[in-house]
């Protein structure tokens, strides 16, 4: 027997066409916003006296990067706080979409932060090893960051993931089943499905594909399994699964 087919309807009010607008707005903003600030930091010489002041503290070239990268990453988080609050606070706040504390808003952000941090550590040294090491450092670069991103898609979903959501394993049939089908059918066989406590942050539905090999995984947010029925959530992942391949 064929699928059926399920039309639905859209209905775009006032209100998603403003918060549509923001976003859109706050997208060219931040990118602005960034340029500028990276401009200022090298042009008043901020960067040198983050530098100077890790020679400072050591005399060895790896600590001193380190060092360096903590200020670097400390004061631009900090400077773009009030931009990272309007746009991830006020703004959900203000169209209903979250009911989230400040409290688990900032412990969000700080966690951010710290994955910032451990991730800049770990990798921009590298980097820089490369620059000095090959004259044509740009294709080493790149070379050296396949591994790397691929690593990360990996280890995102069972590390970084979980530190921000409880997952939980997904068994409620006939609907597990008719979504496993649905990616073995747009070419991603052997997913696990996983539910997440999305609700403590957001009143928005979502659900996405994410991982690789053996943390390939179906995400649904607990908004989504309370809001739509079956139907409507295999459409949904259908879409989703059309652009993860």
């Amino acid at each position: 027997m064929a699928d059926k087919q399920y039309r639905y309807e859209v209905h775009v009010t006032p209100d998603m066409i403003r918060h549509s607008q923001i976003l859109d707005v706050l997208y060219f903003v931040n990118v602005l916003f960034g340029l500028v600030l990276l401009l200022a930091i090298l042009l008043t010489g901020l960067s040198a006296k983050m530098r100077n002041l890790a020679a400072r503290i050591t005399t060895k070239h790896y600590p001193q990067t380190l060092l360096w990268l903590l200020f670097f990453t400390v004061f631009t988080w900090v400077i773009g706080f009030p931009l990272d609050y309007y746009a991830g606070r006020v703004v959900p706040l203000e169209f209903g979409l979250t009911h989230q504390t400040f409290g688990s808003w900032m412990g969000d952000q700080l966690k951010n932060l710290a994955i910032g941090l451990v991730t800049s550590m770990l990798f921009v040294p590298l980097a820089l090893w490369a620059i000095r090491r090959f004259r044509q450092w740009w294709i080493a670069v790149c070379l050296g960051a396949i591994p790397i991103v691929i690593l990360g898609v990996i280890i995102v979903p069972v590390i970084i993931d979980p530190l921000f959501n409880k997952f939980e394993p997904f068994h409620r049939e006939p609907l597990r089943g008719r979504l496993l089908a649905e990616a073995t059918r747009a070419g991603i066989p052997n997913a696990d499905v996983f539910e997440i406590n999305a609700s403590k942050q957001t009143t928005t539905m979502n659900a996405y594909v994410t991982g690789i090999g053996p943390t390939k995984r179906i995400v649904l947010y607990d908004t989504l399994l309370a809001k739509m029925d079956d139907d409507e959530i295999v459409s949904v992942m259908g879409h989703e699964m059309g652009h993860y391949v």
